[in-house]
């Protein structure tokens, strides 16, 4: 049965329920991936998300910052009430969507509306216990979310032990950027990059090592003695006889 069904700009947004109770948010009625999957109560049922939440620093209060809402599952689990969650969500038809599962802005829990790149890109630094990212609509994800650049923007966003988790899906995503510290694999459909402050990729380093490198070739490059131009070679014939240079260097006195 389809509880809820509408289109953004973004994506088709439904949720499903079957008979048993369990509800389905998904992009495509008919297909494969679900964002979101609760039992009747409307308790989240997806694997991946209890490894991403059982990989934050083991503290009860904190900062945790969460792009992509879903059916707010991360929500549901991160919130012990004492955590302060901010959530950032582009599509304003998933936010309301989440409602039907009972998830919404709270005393400790806000929800921005907005890109969740351009919002990391706007907030202070060493603030975050840990950002979890799980973005993906009609099953893409934005291309910076496995991208280099992100972890140049959202690594200085962490406390000194704070970490980023990537939600990756199999098959949807095959390419990235990032080099994580660790991949947890969760299920068949489901791996997490785990990004940790306090580690730099292999891929940050080369980049750095490169930036490093290039005014030190430039400088041996300045160091380098400007070299002369060669004058032209004289191709005048010299003159044999006495009276051959007799001849000559009177043509030059004369010059």
């Amino acid at each position: 049965m389809i509880l809820f069904d509408k289109t953004s700009p973004y994506q088709r947004v439904v949720v499903i329920e079957n008979d048993d109770g369990e509800k389905h948010l998904k992009s495509d009625p008919d297909g494969k991936y679900s964002h979101s999957i609760f039992d009747s109560k409307n308790n989240p049922l997806m694997s991946y998300a209890f490894s991403m939440a059982s990989l934050i620093p083991k503290r009860k209060s904190g900062n945790i910052l969460l792009i992509g809402l879903g059916g707010g599952g991360l929500v549901k689990i991160l919130d012990n009430g004492k955590r302060q969650i901010d959530v950032v969500e582009i599509d304003p038809i998933i936010i309301e969507a989440a409602k039907l599962f009972g998830v919404k802005e709270k005393e400790n829990v806000t929800i921005f509306n907005e890109d969740g790149f351009d919002f990391l890109k706007g907030i202070g630094n060493d603030y975050y216990d840990a950002i979890l990212i799980d973005a993906y609509a009609d099953d893409k994800a934005p291309g910076w979310v496995f991208s280099n650049e992100l972890l140049t923007v959202a690594r200085p966003k962490l406390v000194s032990d704070g970490v980023i988790l990537i939600n990756k899906c199999v098959g949807v995503v095959d390419n990235s950027e990032i080099v994580p510290s660790e991949v947890i694999k969760v299920n068949t459909d489901n791996e997490i990059f785990v990004i940790r402050k306090n580690e730099i990729s292999p891929a940050i380093a080369q980049t750095e090592e490169k930036k490093e490198d290039k005014p030190k070739d430039e400088a041996k490059q300045e160091d380098k003695p400007e070299e002369k131009p060669k004058e032209p070679e004289n191709t005048e014939e010299k003159p044999k006889t006495g009276k051959e240079f007799a001849d000559w260097i009177t043509k030059k006195i004369k010059k």
